[in-house]
């Protein structure tokens, strides 16, 4: 359900820690995901896939392609069962 959400409340999500979010941002910028911590968040995030994750520390998030975009919001499902998706229109 699509909800319009201040800067304040988008920060808030953001820092929160305990959920996963994942952030796709304008291209050709990268995805940011922020997840909980986990010695295997790399290799979780990789997922049998040719490429890493970069991880951005502006951000203390992972960026991964656009392209994963709905495939990382289904692991996170799986993993977590929850997620905060936000996306920029």
């Amino acid at each position: 359900m699509p909800q319009d959400l201040s800067d304040v409340d988008l920060k808030a999500i953001w820092r929160q820690g305990q959920i996963p979010t994942i952030f796709k941002r304008a291209k050709p910028q990268p995805v940011l995901i922020r997840v909980p911590f986990a010695e295997d968040n790399l290799e979780w995030l990789r997922d049998d896939r040719r490429t890493k994750p970069n991880w951005n520390s502006q951000f203390k998030a992972w960026e991964i392609p656009t392209v994963w975009f709905d495939s990382t919001i289904k692991l996170a499902l799986i993993r977590y069962r929850q997620a905060y998706v936000i996306q920029l229109y």
